[in-house]
């Protein structure tokens, strides 16, 4: 992203080196994925849920701010165009920088103690209540007299 920001390079140019940066960024997701696992194998499900629910509201915010950074296009001269779209790359490299920091330094993989929740309640046995002459569950003495 930064290379895209910093470097004049042509249209071709420009769409292999963002292929070339998401390709890239597959290798985070992987420890991504597996870390839930990693963290709470019981709420790995809910964590998955939560983290996803987080990148969906993103993909709604990302194409929205993008819009309000580079604004209408078509009453802009090249330049600005370009410093417009610069922009974009470099606050997009910034936070990719930013978020891989936090996760380098307070990143687990370590079970948390969370994870094992003791049950408050114990099971009991269920009582036998059938009848022990007839073998039926429904008593209707009395209702049928």
């Amino acid at each position: 992203m930064l290379v895209l920001a910093l470097v004049d390079v042509d249209q071709a140019t420009a769409v292999a080196l963002l292929c070339v940066a998401v390709a890239l960024e597959a290798g985070t997701l992987a420890g991504f994925f597996c870390n839930h696992m990693d963290l709470s194998p019981n709420f790995s499900g809910a964590m998955m849920g939560v983290s996803g629910g987080a990148g969906a509201l993103v993909a709604v915010v990302v194409p929205l701010a993008v819009g309000a950074i580079t604004g209408e296009e078509d009453s802009l001269s090249h330049e600005e165009v370009t410093t417009r779209w610069n922009t974009v790359f470099i606050l997009t490299a910034c936070i990719y920088y930013i978020g891989n920091l936090v996760w380098v330094f307070f990143s687990s993989f370590e079970v948390q103690p969370w994870n094992n929740v003791a049950s408050k309640t114990e099971v009991e046995p269920v009582q036998n209540n059938r009848d022990q002459k007839t073998g039926s569950l429904c008593d209707f003495k009395g209702v049928l007299d």
